[in-house]
Order: structure tokens, then sequence, then C-alpha cells
């Protein structure tokens, strides 16, 4: 790798830009999937909705949407909107 691209690759680690979703979760308990997000990006308002539930579909960039089954486990891919 030549210099330059070393140091561009160093500069992009630091950037670290914010997840957006977050499908590792898939599969997880609710709560450890809200706490991993809150530590990821704090500030989010997190809402834990039931599968299968009626929702408005409008886009919030300040939210995410962690869909569970009865078990409170995770169903869908969390992510900002």
């Amino acid at each position: 790798m030549s210099f330059l691209k070393n140091k561009l690759f160093r500069w992009k680690q630091k950037q670290r830009i914010p997840k957006k979703e977050w499908p590792e979760l898939v599969g997880k308990d609710a709560e450890e999937a809200t706490t991993i997000i809150d530590k990821e990006h704090p500030g989010l308002k997190i809402q834990i909705i039931p599968e299968n539930s009626f929702v408005i579909r409008n886009l919030e960039e300040n939210r995410v949407r962690i869909f569970v089954d009865r078990q409170q486990t995770v169903t869908r891919t969390p992510h900002i909107g």
C-alpha cells in the first residue's frame, strides 16, 4: 500500500461514520439490541415494536424501530428512519 493510500485509510478509520443499520442484531434479545444501538449511536429514539403492528411509515432521522416477536427477539434489521 502506498504511503498516501495508507494515510487515507487511517484517516477514514478515525472518522468512523455512524452506522445506519444493524443486521447483526436479528435474532438477539430486544434489550440487548437497544443497549448496542444506544452505545454505538447515542441520542437516537429507539422504539420496540411488536411484529405485525401497524406503524406509520414516516421517516425520522433520529429514530430506530426494533421489531420483535412474542419472545422479544429482534425479527427485522433495525435501521435509522
